[in-house]
Parts: C-alpha cells; sequence; structure tokens
C-alpha cells in the first residue's frame, strides 16, 4: 500500500515551507554582518554610554563616553559580553593592545552588550584584570547602529572617525595590530 498522493503532496509541502523557513533563518547572521561590513569606509556612528569600569584611563572626569568625544585618535572598539565564551577568551588580547598601543595615542573601548539579567561588565572587567574603559550598551542601541550580531565584534575607527575595519569572533592580537596600524 503506499501513500495517498494527496497526503505525500502535503507533507512534501509542508517539508518544503520548513526548509524555507530554515534556510532563510540561517541567512540572518550574514544579512546583519553584512550591514556592519557595510559601514567600512563610512563614519563610526557616534554614541554616548556610561562607563562602567576603569574610566580614569581616559583622564576625563566624566560617567559617559561618546565616540566623537575621541576623535582625533584611532579608536578600537570591542562589543562583548561577560557570558559570551570567544569575548572572554578576546578580553586578554585587547587588554594587550590596549596597554601596548596606548602611548601612541590609541584607545580602546570595551562595549558591553549584556542586558541587566546576564551580567555585570564592572565586576567582570576587574576580576579579569582588563585595564582599558568599558562601556555598558544596555539600550542594545550602539550594538544595531553597528550592525553587530556575532560576538565578540570588533571595529577599528580612524582618528578621522572612519570605520575602517571590523571583525568577528575572536581577532589574534597581530591582526589587531597590523589593523590599529592601518588606522594611523
Amino acid at each position: 500500500m503506499g501513500a495517498e498522493p494527496g497526503s505525500l503532496r502535503s507533507a512534501l509541502g509542508a517539508m518544503g515551507v520548513v526548509l524555507a523557513v530554515f534556510v532563510g533563518l540561517a541567512g540572518l547572521p550574514r544579512l546583519f554582518a553584512t550591514r556592519g561590513a557595510a559601514l567600512v569606509g563610512r563614519e563610526a556612528p557616534d554614541f554616548q554610554l556610561r562607563l562602567v569600569a576603569n574610566g580614569g584611563a581616559l583622564e576625563r572626569d566624566s560617567t559617559l563616553l561618546s565616540l566623537r568625544a575621541l576623535r582625533g585618535h584611532p579608536v578600537v572598539l570591542d562589543f562583548w559580553a561577560t557570558w559570551c565564551g570567544p569575548c572572554r577568551a578576546q578580553a586578554p588580547i585587547v587588554d594587550g593592545i590596549a596597554r601596548r598601543w596606548s602611548d601612541r595615542g590609541v584607545t580602546v573601548i570595551g562595549i558591553d552588550t549584556d542586558t541587566p539579567d546576564q551580567g555585570d561588565p564592572g565586576p567582570f572587567a576587574v576580576a579579569h584584570g582588563l585595564s582599558y574603559p568599558i562601556v555598558h550598551d544596555v539600550s542594545g542601541e550602539t550594538s544595531r547602529d553597528y550592525g553587530v550580531s556575532v560576538l565578540p565584534t570588533l571595529v577599528v575607527v580612524s582618528s578621522e572617525g572612519r570605520v575602517v575595519a571590523l571583525r568577528t569572533g575572536v581577532t589574534e592580537g597581530a591582526e589587531i595590530e597590523r589593523l590599529i596600524r592601518g588606522s594611523l
């Protein structure tokens, strides 16, 4: 006995819909990554976020940090979260970059993307010995402006305020240094 032609057609149709939805969802990260990559060569979106750790490294008396205030210096933005394993692996790399390049005018800013129920970036930075300033993108607006869909995401901004590079996933120190040299 075989399946009824109508029910077979119906089952194949349902499988087709499921496959189409799956393929569509699989492409979403690429769509957002493309949006972020489209920023390369353009003016970096400004932000004003609350400093939650290491604000003294900026030698400013403010609890808020804007990208505009850093104009004139190359800036490395590291989008991360406390719960993100790859972000935890990249944090000491980024800290080493911040320490090595600060005397050459490069500013490294960690942009934490945790929601309030996910983690607290201030104590995390202290516990892990991070020396660079950390701001908190509680609303997610800055992450959206930069097209961040994968953590960690690293963005290098020139002293003129243009995005010169964007990388997703863990980026090795030598690659970050190469990107910084390209921004000088």
